[in-house]
């Protein structure tokens, strides 16, 4: 678990942003990354954080997409919206 802390004073739009702002970063620093690695980072398993994710990727922030060579069909990278997001909140 990477990231876990309570914030009584966060609401639940300010943690949504900070978690979309640590996936992104992390999904494109490693170039792609599986939902549940990713619902790790927050002390979570993927069943927990689905709605987040499905968010994320309806958004286009995220894309899933298969592994070729690896029976894995869970994966995501980055998507167009998650690039604009990257470059206009991290420079």
């Amino acid at each position: 678990m990477i990231f876990r802390r309570e914030l009584p004073n966060q609401s639940n739009q300010e943690r949504s942003a900070e978690k979309k702002n640590i996936v992104l970063t992390w999904v494109g620093a490693c170039d792609f990354s599986t939902i549940e690695l990713l619902s790790a980072l927050f002390g979570q398993n993927k069943d927990s954080t689905n709605l987040f994710f499905r968010r994320l990727i309806s958004d286009g922030f995220l894309v899933r997409f298969p592994a070729e060579h690896m029976n894995r069909k869970d994966l995501v990278r980055i998507g167009s919206a998650g690039v604009a997001y990257l470059e206009k909140n991290m420079g």
